[in-house]
């Protein structure tokens, strides 16, 4: 029988630039698991077709914002200008949350991304042209 061999190896960083870890074997019947992979199984009502878990890029937002949002909230051409940059702009990797505050400009906020190594990166989110909320654009600022 066919057998497929997957070495895993587990470190862990222990400081000063060093690692310790472990190594791990497995050995699956190659045929099953190609036929998993292939068609999918149905695991505890849960369909698998994938051999990894898609990364998802969207990061959850916090608003810290109380007159801003608010305003932009009241005006439906807003929030999908909004949702728009905001689904746009924040695709980055490794990114947990973005808190976002008011800016002193009306309609337009101030963020910070935060990484698991901390805050990143900071910036605007500024609407331009807001004397015409139709043609008004947002814009990110780093």
């Amino acid at each position: 029988m066919k057998m497929l061999e997957i070495r895993f190896t587990w470190l862990q960083e222990i400081g000063a630039g060093k690692v310790h870890g472990w190594q791990e074997n497995i050995r699956l019947p190659y045929e099953p698991f190609h036929v998993f992979v292939e068609n999918g199984e149905d695991m505890d009502g849960a369909e698998w077709r994938h051999l990894s878990v898609p990364e998802m890029l969207m990061p959850r937002y916090e608003f810290h914002s109380r007159k801003n949002l608010h305003e932009v909230a009241r005006r439906p051409v807003l929030r999908r200008k909004l949702g728009r940059v905001l689904g746009r702009h924040f695709q980055w990797r490794g990114t947990e949350k973005i808190v976002i505050y008011d800016d002193g400009q009306p309609y337009s906020f101030f963020f910070e991304e935060y990484t698991p190594y901390g805050r990143g990166i900071c910036g605007g989110i500024i609407l331009n042209s807001a004397e015409d909320l139709a043609k008004a654009q947002y814009s990110v600022h780093t």
